[in-house]
């Protein structure tokens, strides 16, 4: 009976963690620096805190957690100095947990942009917004492509020009797996379980012999 309690607790606890929200996704083989942003920073033109004309970064911005369901906002930046400017070109791979999961790139338009500044920038950054010539433009890419293996690859060619900052949003929506009604009824009865062995182990008395 106590080995059937414990067997319980033990399932119990593991429908628990599966119930939790999906952990955050990681950037891998990613030719450039992954990072964060914190408050007094710069991303502007030709004189921010990341202008570089052979590394690209990728910044973490926000993480959203609804339910089950946990979105991360990432922001690809390539800023190149002077007037020549730099061009990289490369893949890199979102390493993803088991369950639903959506990857999307958002619109990279300056409006749009500027706009995303106030819904997922982070505070105390200075952002570029309204600079010209911001986003991507003329031949510059930025896709999505196979996804193998919970590995979802994403390629950019981005020419680097010193009036311009390439940069653009993608999301990372993963939604954990919800157990089905049956495995419900199964951690309900195995805290059950867990806690009624608690309550009988909190009961018993310790006599003492005082003869």
């Amino acid at each position: 009976m106590n080995k059937l309690k414990a067997s319980a607790a033990s399932t119990a606890l593991s429908l628990l963690t599966l119930a939790m929200p999906a952990s955050a996704a990681t950037i891998i083989n990613f030719n450039g620096t992954v990072g964060t942003l914190t408050a007094g920073q710069s991303l502007a033109n030709d004189a921010g805190t990341y202008t570089s004309g052979t590394t690209p970064y990728i910044f973490l911005e926000k993480t959203i957690v609804n339910g089950l369901t946990t979105q991360q906002i990432f922001l690809f930046h390539f800023d190149s100095p002077g007037n020549n400017g730099g061009d990289v070109a490369g893949t890199f791979q979102i390493k993803l947990d088991a369950g639903s999961n959506v990857v999307s790139i958002l619109p990279n338009s300056l409006s749009a942009l500027d706009a995303q500044d106030a819904q997922y920038g982070v505070a105390g950054v200075s952002y570029p917004t309204g600079t010209a010539g911001r986003g991507l433009e003329g031949n510059d890419s930025f896709s999505l492509g196979a996804l193998a293996n919970n590995l979802q690859t994403i390629s950019y060619n981005l020419r680097g020009n010193g009036n311009n900052i390439d940069e653009v949003r993608f999301s990372v929506a993963r939604t954990a797996a919800v157990p089905e009604p049956a495995t419900w009824g199964m951690m309900i009865v195995g805290i059950g379980l867990a806690g009624g062995a608690l309550r009988r182990r909190q009961r018993r008395t310790v006599a003492y012999d005082l003869a």
